[in-house]
C-alpha cells in the first residue's frame, strides 16, 4: 500500500496512481508520524508539515522493518519502502 501525510489524500496524481496499481492508500497526522524514530528525519519537513519525517516514518507506520530509506524522485516525491505483515 501507499502511506503519506494526511494534507496529501486528497491530490489526484496519488489517487488516480493508487487506483491504478490496485493499492490502497492510508494517511496519518503529523501527530501520529511526529515521534516516530527515522534515519533521515528532515529539518525542512518538520517546518513545513509539522513532523521531521513523512515517507519513512508513514513506511514505519505500516511496516515493522525499513527496507529502503528515504529517496527523493525527480526533485518533488519522496519515497521510503518497509515490509508489512499482510492483513
Amino acid at each position: 500500500g501507499i502511506a503519506t501525510l494526511d494534507i496529501k489524500a486528497d491530490e489526484r496524481g496519488l489517487i488516480t496512481y493508487c487506483q491504478e496499481k490496485g493499492l490502497p492508500l492510508k494517511t496519518f497526522t503529523a501527530e501520529e508520524l511526529r515521534d516516530i524514530n527515522v534515519p533521515n528525519p528532515s529539518a525542512i519537513v518538520n517546518k513545513q508539515g509539522g513532523t521531521p519525517s513523512v515517507a519513512e516514518a508513514a513506511a514505519l507506520k505500516m511496516g515493522e522493518t525499513l527496507l529502503v530509506s528515504k529517496q527523493i524522485e525527480a526533485k518533488s516525491v519522496t519515497v521510503a519502502v518497509s515490509l508489512a505483515a499482510r492483513e
